[in-house]
């Protein structure tokens, strides 16, 4: 559950999808295939077993939800997905939703604390 709460898997996704991108950019996949494909394979497996765990270990935190754990998932997926697209400006949109996605899951978990100036 801390996993989740605290952006450790938002932000997994986000690092492993720029660094994806990047090998992809420097054609790292054509040179290192199996390096290249096992690290993916790796990153895949370390994302199904927190989620898996995440969802076992279910405990409701501030106003979360099951259903914003996969809502968070389908935005993971498709951050990991812009990784293998070489369109322009894709590593900022990347680096953008990663951290706006951690930082909404943050604050729904209730820690990060607003000052009211009212």
């Amino acid at each position: 559950m801390k996993y989740y709460t605290t952006g450790v898997i938002t932000t997994t996704v986000t690092a492993i999808s720029l660094l994806t991108r990047l090998w992809l950019n420097q054609g790292f996949d054509l040179s290192n295939p199996w390096l290249f494909w096992g690290v993916q394979f790796l990153f895949i497996v370390y994302y199904i077993i927190r989620v898996t765990q995440t969802f076992i270990n279910w405990k409701p935190v501030g106003k979360l939800t099951k259903s914003h754990l996969v809502c968070s998932m389908i935005v993971e997926f498709a951050i990991y997905a812009l990784g293998f697209t070489h369109g322009k400006y894709g590593g900022l949109f990347i680096f953008l939703c990663g951290i706006m996605l951690a930082a909404i899951t943050r604050y729904r978990a209730g820690l990060v604390e607003t000052k009211s100036y009212a």
